[in-house]
């Protein structure tokens, strides 16, 4: 596996803690109070009484807002105009959740509620000259979707041609699989994005970036297609076999066909 020189930014898991509902209630003695409003326990039975926190919201008790503010638990679900995030090095990476605002929260709303900037991805748009690049298999990779569409990225990344590239691993489910879109300009670099889809984690998410990673010289693309087969396909594409379902790749990870330095930290999408 190659290594990139630069460290990476997290650790990937379902993303950091986000905000907690702060409403709680004891039932120590014969009242108590939550967060918001009052709560009377008589009898094992639990009533909640609705105040206004004077902004016009009214709180239930359960930490939630009323319908229509945008906030719950004093977490803004609905975030605008926010400022980029800023580029501190090579290569960075966020894990975010937004618990308590609704799995209709799409990604791009979620990591802008809890990371606070502006979405990372830029999706940019550019040709796609190869089929996706999939490697499958659950928890290894065992085989490709298509080993042709490995050896046309290959060959466009040596040849200098333009475009964008999609490169996935793991298997689609629940625990999530990997999204890597590869940006090149034709220059010897490539911009990359990343993301792991996971369906099943409707308020978490993580995604990353790089700035210009450079290429690997032209003569490592010719050894990986000069005689290959599925294991060697796999390293020069991935550069390891066995991961974690679900997981993004490990911090120290660079797509081997780059050499995990940057030219340069400019987020520009490639022309």
């Amino acid at each position: 596996m190659h290594r990139i020189s630069v460290a990476a930014l997290l650790l990937f898991a379902c993303g950091p803690s986000g905000g907690k509902d702060p409403s709680s209630t004891s039932e120590t003695g014969e009242s108590a109070t939550a967060t918001g409003g009052s709560t009377t326990v008589t009898g094992g039975s639990t009533t909640m009484t609705p105040t206004s926190d004077g902004t016009g919201a009214t709180s239930d008790g359960t930490g939630a807002a009323s319908e229509g503010t945008g906030e719950t638990a004093g977490v803004d679900c609905s975030p605008v105009g926010l400022d980029a995030c800023p580029v501190t090095q090579c290569i960075e990476r966020w894990a975010f959740e937004c618990p308590g605002c609704g799995v209709e929260v799409n990604p791009v709303t979620c990591f802008e509620i809890d990371v606070g900037c502006a979405y990372p991805l830029q999706n940019c748009p550019l040709a796609t000259p190869c089929d996706r690049v999939w490697g499958m298999g659950y928890d290894a990779i065992e085989a490709f979707e298509s080993e042709a569409a490995a050896l046309c990225m290959l060959t466009a990344l040596r040849d200098g041609t333009p475009g964008r590239f999609e490169v996935l691993w793991g298997e689609m489910g629940d625990e999530g699989i990997n999204y890597m879109q590869v940006y090149s300009g034709g220059k010897g670099t490539v911009l990359i994005e990343w993301e792991v889809d996971c369906q099943g984690c409707p308020e978490s998410g993580a995604v990353g970036r790089s700035g210009q990673l450079t290429l690997q010289p032209g003569s490592y693309f010719d050894d990986c297609l000069a005689a290959p087969d599925t294991a060697s396909l796999i390293q020069c594409v991935f550069g390891f076999v066995d991961f974690a379902a679900g997981q993004p790749p490990p911090d120290a990870y660079a797509p081997p066909f780059t050499t995990g330095e940057c030219a340069s930290l400019d987020l520009s999408c490639p022309t």
